[in-house]
């Protein structure tokens, strides 16, 4: 359920983000050419003042398409046409008339002759993927030369619209935590007169923000390295893999913190501790799993990264980190407790964390049996998309 809830924020938090880019595009007078609630492509579409209006078929967020974000060069005609000369070199001469005038930055004779090149193309026959390589390039090309492209507008309308996206999360987050705040207020309130809340949060929050680490580490991890994946040839799950052994090397300091503290109270160390050693293991497999599953994601949808933050906050107020797991369970229907301890996957280890680390009790073997089953549930499918994708990489860098 928490995976779900998680993947419904993050699609919301993208159309709130290609939401602020749009209307402030429409506002200061550009004219997107696309709109859509969802990725592409469309289950429905409409167009309405020159601007396609859909309904994506991938249910993840939102699509803006501005018209020439980026200023054409003569290296974009190798990128897109490459292909289809290697396969039709009678294409050859169609090209090069666009591509001249590109190296020279005369975008109207570029613009000119793309009717021609266009012609060509379509007077070829070419394989699927060549065809689909050409017509983007058209397509890219067709927008970004003409008059209403995005880098030929002025600099203070370009500052504007790239910085909408941005801002509109920023203030939804702002609002996002406040309601948040006033939810658990009461929750809160409750829990600091216990004996046990300052150790129960500082050994939550440290196990919490050690997968936080695995999860954003391992996110930015292909993306990162792209130099390193051009150029050299090795096993590419080593870059998720080695964030999330930079972030265990991390949690080391703040577990000796909080043993130290534990001493200092005067509660003393005892052998159902030991107990953290496998909850440890099991967070570990699952944030690897997580790890590879977001690179493979952030490598296709690059705001991924930019979002992580938002849904990982939103994870933490519904994990029991600044609350006990008691406190949660005791206030729902119990219809619902299975609900909360089953749909989220950090909900049991870090339950069990506080019960071993903090209170000195055994831990319950149903919530062991939920953190490993979701330790390798994520593994698997963590792995499956990531090895699955490899081969695209470098293309996708």
């Amino acid at each position: 359920m928490t995976i779900l809830l998680a993947i419904f924020g993050l699609a919301f938090l993208i159309l709130i983000h290609e939401a602020g880019h749009f209307f402030t595009a429409l506002a200061v007078g550009m004219r997107p050419r696309r709109f859509y609630i969802g990725f592409p492509p469309a289950l429905v579409k409409k167009t309405h003042k020159g601007v396609e209006y859909g309904l994506g078929v991938i249910p993840l967020g939102g699509y803006v398409k501005i018209p020439g974000m980026h200023r054409p060069a003569a290296s974009d005609m190798d990128v897109h046409f490459g292909p289809a000369l290697h396969e039709e070199p009678r294409l050859l001469p169609a090209v090069e008339r666009v591509k001249r005038p590109l190296a020279k930055s005369d975008f109207e004779a570029a613009r000119g002759a793309l009717a021609e090149l266009e012609q060509a193309v379509g007077g070829v026959a070419l394989s699927p993927g060549a065809q689909r390589s050409a017509q983007r390039g058209l397509n890219e090309l067709d927008d970004a030369l003409g008059p209403d492209s995005y880098w030929r507008q002025r600099t203070w309308k370009r500052l504007v619209v790239i910085g909408a996206g941005p801002a509109a999360n920023l203030i939804f987050a702002i609002l996002l935590l406040a309601l948040v705040y006033f939810m658990l207020v009461l929750i809160l309130g409750r829990g600091r007169g216990q004996h046990d809340y300052l150790p129960h949060i500082m050994a939550g929050l440290f196990l919490y923000y050690y997968f936080n680490a695995c999860l954003r580490g391992g996110a930015g991890s292909v993306v990162g390295g792209g130099r390193l994946i051009l150029n050299t040839a090795f096993p590419k799950a080593l870059l998720p893999l080695s964030s999330v052994l930079v972030a265990a090397y991390r949690f080391m300091p703040t577990l000796l913190v909080f043993l130290a503290l534990r001493l200092l109270k005067g509660d003393g160390l005892s052998w159902t501790m030991l107990w953290g050693v496998p909850v440890f293991a099991l967070l570990t497999i699952f944030g690897a799993g997580m790890a590879m599953l977001f690179a493979t994601l952030n490598l296709y949808f690059r705001d991924v990264s930019n979002f992580l933050p938002y849904m990982l906050r939103l994870w933490l107020y519904l994990s029991p980190v600044l609350y006990f797991p008691e406190q949660l369970l005791n206030r729902l229907p119990p219809a619902l407790d299975h609900v909360v301890v089953l749909g989220n996957p950090l909900f049991a280890p870090l339950a069990t964390w506080s019960r071993v680390m903090v209170q000195d009790v055994q831990p319950r073997p149903l919530y062991l049996l939920i953190s490993a089953c979701w330790a390798i549930a994520a593994l698997v499918v963590g792995s499956y998309v990531f090895l699955s994708r490899e081969r695209e990489f470098a293309v996708r860098l």
